[in-house]
């Protein structure tokens, strides 16, 4: 019988995982004498990169990979034949997530071309006060039209007072998600709390109280345990959950929460905000209200202006890796 070559060949390229067809498009895109640079991303983080890479990279072209998982990023990486490439053109963006503060990193890779957010997510660099302030500003001004400048202040400082009172309030969800995830990297699936389950309006609310927006706790600590630990035996076995590592996690946590709050939950913090706004009748007669119908955090890093708000971890990155191929 005579054999497909063809047909084998296209077998082949169906059956390469993701990293290996990653790696065989850098072959193929990686060009050793332009200016370019190749920026390669755990999802959808291009929104937020991109804008900052083309202020420090001024003249380069950038090209960009959705690695579609911290796993794929590094299991790329390590494919990578480096003899080949200028490590500083070839770029990498990961979230910390809690695996380092638990002390499990499952993977991992160090590197001066690897940039790994000082927060557990990307999303949470739109979580620091200053960034938040500037944000939420410009968001009022540039999608709802607002331009009084009492209104955007008033606003911005109401939204800050939650956003400070809501990092705190976050921890013991934060501290049940830490020690869910260390037990699953120890092995135990009978942890692997599934956290679409565990909803932002089951544990928090913003209310207006017609004097200013207050943010307030729908549940206890004590009731936000029990969320988890129903949300995890009704899905798994799990039955016993050791209180005292919970309180360890909780006690770090306290000296900076924004480090640990899941990016997800800060979007939906943003959203209900906005949602109060839109519910606000004496708001809604000074500007015009547009219904929030594209991703959040598109909407919200579309804001930003990186000569005002510019993380100094990434800043520190790219010029090093920037000043490495000048």
């Amino acid at each position: 019988m005579t054999k497909d070559v063809e047909a084998d060949g296209f077998k082949d390229r169906r059956s390469r995982t993701l990293p290996e067809k990653l790696y065989i498009q850098l072959e193929g895109d990686y060009k050793k004498d332009e200016s370019e640079v190749y920026f390669f991303y755990e999802g959808f983080d291009s929104v937020f990169y991109k804008k900052y890479g083309r202020s420090v990279f001024d003249g380069f072209k950038i090209k960009e990979y959705n690695c579609k998982g911290k796993s794929n990023v590094f299991s790329l990486y390590r494919r990578i034949n480096w003899g080949n490439f200028i490590c500083s053109r070839v770029l990498f963006f990961t979230d910390k997530d809690y695996d380092r503060l638990i002390g499990k990193i499952e993977e991992d890779v160090d590197n001066f071309n690897v940039f790994e957010t000082r927060y557990y997510a990307v999303e949470n660099y739109l979580g620091d006060s200053n960034a938040a302030e500037f944000v939420l500003q410009e968001f009022l001004r540039s999608y709802y039209n607002l331009i009084e400048t009492d209104i955007l202040e008033e606003k911005s400082s109401s939204f800050l007072r939650i956003l400070n009172y809501f990092c705190d309030s976050m921890n013991p969800v934060n501290a049940w998600i830490a020690y869910n995830r260390r037990k699953v990297l120890e092995g135990d699936n009978d942890y692997c709390l599934p956290l679409q389950n565990v909803k932002f309006h089951q544990v928090f609310y913003i209310k207006n109280n017609n004097k200013e927006y207050q943010y307030c706790l729908s549940k206890k600590n004590e009731e936000i345990r029990s969320i988890f630990k129903d949300s995890a035996k009704k899905h798994f076995k799990a039955t016993f959950f050791d209180e005292e590592i919970i309180d360890y996690y909780l006690n770090i946590m306290s000296f900076n929460s924004l480090e640990f709050i899941r990016g997800k939950f800060l979007m939906q913090l943003y959203l209900s905000f906005f949602q109060v706004l839109n519910e606000d009748k004496s708001f809604k007669h000074k500007c015009i209200v547009n219904p929030i119908d594209k991703n959040i955090f598109s909407l919200l890093c579309s804001c930003i202006d990186r000569k005002d708000y510019f993380p100094e971890d990434l800043k520190q990155f790219l010029e090093l890796n920037y000043n490495n191929i000048k």
